[in-house]
């Protein structure tokens, strides 16, 4: 086994994993590049790190044995860390370790992400967003136009499902050249409010069409126990119909309900 001293171990290699080095384990290095224990504050130059760089084995190798569990921005900045020095023959091989595939598209999405703000990333871990659902990045022309805003996903604490669609409706708005200021009004709020600003500067014209649904159904909707809710997923408009049953004989009576309601009216332009 050959050791090195952590004094003699430098830190080239630091990506900030988000799990803290346990001090209980023994620390690892690649040559004389230490490959964990970076934010560990060096209190004896002479503890023993072992080297694990050897002609038989492969640095991504090592790497997943030691981070078996990276997320997209973490492997971002490992990924922006390593490739500089060419010590990795097969990204693919290496990707794959994390169940993902090597392409042109996520090397863009990964040297877009680690432009972004280091709150944006750790709202990207936190959440586990994935390499595909952060592709509307590749669409700014002008990266500083949307850094500011994306310092307010963590501190908005944006759900997964929220996050990534105001994402998507911020960058659209940002080339349409719809001003900074306007955009910071729409960002205040709590994260449904804000979604629902956004569509609607988005999709002026739909949200008039849903508007109107909503008022036709709250003049003629009467069902008791049952909501009828003008709603817009993505490309498509509709109307959802909520309620709560503690009983089978209780949800019957709602959907009877339901059913009188809809035969006396399905000749009305209310949808």
């Amino acid at each position: 086994m050959i050791t090195r001293y952590l004094g003699d171990c430098n830190k080239s290699y630091d990506f900030k994993p988000l799990v803290q080095w346990p001090s209980t384990l023994p620390f690892f290095c690649w040559d004389d590049e230490l490959l964990c224990g970076f934010d560990t504050k060096i209190k004896n130059e002479l503890q023993i790190v072992i080297n694990l760089k050897s002609s038989e084995t492969q640095m991504a190798d090592v790497l997943a044995f030691i981070y078996p569990q990276l997320t997209l921005p973490e492997l971002a900045r490992l990924y922006t860390k390593l490739k500089v020095i060419k010590e990795i023959k097969d990204w693919g091989h290496f990707f794959s370790l994390y169940k993902i595939r090597f392409c042109e598209n996520l090397i863009s999405t990964l040297d877009i992400l680690v432009q972004t703000p280091i709150s944006f990333q750790l709202w990207v871990s936190q959440k586990q967003i994935q390499a595909r659902e952060l592709s509307p990045l590749k669409c700014i022309s002008n990266f500083v136009d949307i850094e500011p805003f994306l310092n307010k996903f963590l501190e908005l604490n944006l759900t997964r499902s929220q996050g990534i669609q105001v994402l998507e409706l911020l960058i659209e708005l940002i080339e349409m050249k719809i001003s900074k200021e306007v955009l910071h009004s729409l960002m205040n709020g709590s994260p449904n409010s804000i979604h629902v600003k956004l569509m609607e500067m988005r999709y002026p014209l739909a949200t008039e069409k849903q508007n109107n649904v909503q008022n036709k159904l709250d003049n003629i909707f009467k069902v008791t126990g049952v909501e009828a809710l003008s709603r817009r997923y993505g490309d498509k408009s509709g109307v959802e119909v909520k309620f709560f049953s503690e009983t089978n004989k209780d949800f019957q009576q709602r959907l009877n309900s339901l059913n009188k309601w809809y035969e006396t009216n399905k000749d009305q332009d209310w949808i």
